[in-house]
């Protein structure tokens, strides 16, 4: 009977998986391991990997690196794929020897953690203009169908500049604003791009501030 019993709890510490002793690691559990923790690590890669473009002059070039100083006077490091696509300003295939200081570039690819980016893609091209566009703050002293004259809003300062801005067919308003509702002394806040006449603009958005 008691050799019986013995035989029977060695068969139930055989097949239970609760009481199965801990088997060594196996080859085939080893290569998933490493290929879960490969995985991992090149998912983790393309989170911080973003693509990004930016458009700036070239201030130094070497070497399959350059940097590029963008239209906000901003810094960047861009190292240029061994693949990569340059393109000159006339749409031809240029070559990397086409990247010259002083040339303004648009540069395509991927932004690292760091903040440099790998281009995959460079395009030459023309000086872009410069942004005129002016934000400005005024008193109504008069309303035309196109034009309004502000006056300088004394706080604290003697600003003595007055602005004539000019209404076109392009120009908008802020949700509560209305080119109806505007009257004298209100003010107003103008965007728009600055004219070559001095204290002139073409207004792109106006918003009412305080009516009278």
């Amino acid at each position: 009977m008691k050799k019986i019993l013995i035989a029977t709890y060695t068969l139930i510490l055989l097949h239970s998986p609760a009481l199965a002793f801990a088997q060594s690691p196996t080859p085939t559990s080893i290569r998933d391991a490493v290929a879960q923790k490969v995985a991992e690590e090149i998912a983790q890669i393309k989170k911080d990997v973003k693509k990004k473009a930016y458009v700036g002059s070239i201030s130094t070039i070497s070497d399959g690196t350059l940097t590029l100083i963008t239209l906000q006077k901003a810094s960047r490091n861009v190292t240029i794929a061994p693949d990569a696509t340059i393109k000159l300003s006339s749409g031809t295939d240029g070559t990397s020897a086409d990247l010259k200081t002083g040339l303004y570039i648009l540069v395509m690819g991927d932004s690292d953690g760091s903040g440099t980016l790998t281009a995959k893609r460079l395009l030459i091209i023309s000086k872009p203009s410069a942004d005129n566009r002016q934000a400005i703050f005024g008193i109504v002293t008069k309303i035309t169908s196109s034009a309004i004259t502000l006056a300088p809003v004394k706080s604290g300062s003697t600003e003595s500049t007055g602005w004539t801005v000019k209404l076109s067919s392009t120009t908008k308003y802020t949700p509560k604003t209305k080119f109806a509702d505007i009257d004298l002394k209100d003010k107003i806040i103008v965007i728009g791009a600055a004219s070559t006449t001095p204290n002139t603009l073409t207004a792109r958005l106006i918003h009412l501030v305080q009516s009278k």
